[in-house]
């Protein structure tokens, strides 16, 4: 027999961006929302191919662009690395949008914090970090907490004929410095390589090996013996941490 629903029916309604470009030639990410507005990272490519493990670095006119709620484009930002830059994190909030470079310097490695108002207005600019030199794109994670009240910056830095050493600095969602520690167990090994040059912050529904607590205590998981894994457990405000054997 024939049935037919009186109920309400529910219309979706789909909002689109003003036209952004061709394809062979504009190439754009969606970051995320920071507040209420969207900001995507676009550039016009220089050659039609490019390679995987390089993305963006040879792209010219690279810039953010700033969108409202209706799609509507409401300002427009260059995005320019710089020659030193190493590896660069792409950080939307609530009530900031946040670019963190790692930059190779004088005998160091910096990492330099630009902080935008959600539409695009720049309030910050600052190295808050000081780190060995010659560290690598993918010697570097970065980790938010559930609630994005702490953010955790690890360095893994290579050390000739001993363990690496593990550099850990954890701050508040403001980037105010809360603990920085280091750590050199031969147990202890990058649990995970982020190889993009621009990249994004580990979060709490990722399934990655590092998670950071509301607290600022943090767990990572790293390879061990006879095939196993360890699981860590860093307090975060101290340089104390205990582990155990995953079998």
């Amino acid at each position: 027999f024939l049935s037919i629903s009186t109920g309400p029916l529910c219309a979706q309604k789909v909002l689109y961006s003003p036209y952004i470009g061709t394809e062979p030639s504009t190439r754009f990410e969606v970051i995320g929302k920071a507040g209420s507005y969207y900001w995507v990272q676009k550039s016009k490519t220089k050659f039609s191919y490019r390679k995987v493990m390089e993305p963006w670095l040879d792209d010219k006119q690279l810039k953010f662009e700033i969108y409202d709620e209706r799609m509507n484009l409401l300002r427009t930002i260059p995005s320019l690395l710089a020659d030193s830059l190493i590896k660069e994190y792409l950080i939307p909030a609530d009530e900031y949008f946040d670019q963190l470079s790692l930059q190779s310097a004088d005998q160091k490695t910096i990492a330099l914090l630009t902080r935008y108002t959600p539409d695009g207005d720049l309030v910050r600019r600052d190295t808050i970090a000081e780190l060995p030199p010659k560290m690598k794109c993918g010697d570097f994670l970065l980790i938010r907490s559930q609630d994005k009240s702490k953010i955790l910056l690890l360095g893994f830095e290579t050390v000739p004929d001993s363990p690496s050493r593990l550099h850990a600095i954890l701050y508040d969602k403001n980037w105010q410095l809360l603990c920085t520690n280091e750590y050199s167990n031969v147990h202890i090994s990058k649990p995970l390589v982020q190889y993009e040059p621009i990249d994004y912050p580990l979060e709490n529904y990722n399934s990655a090996p590092v998670k950071l607590g509301n607290n600022g205590e943090w767990l990572m998981i790293s390879s061990g013996l006879n095939h196993n894994y360890l699981l860590f457990h860093f307090m975060g405000m101290d340089n104390r941490f205990v582990y155990k054997e995953i079998k």
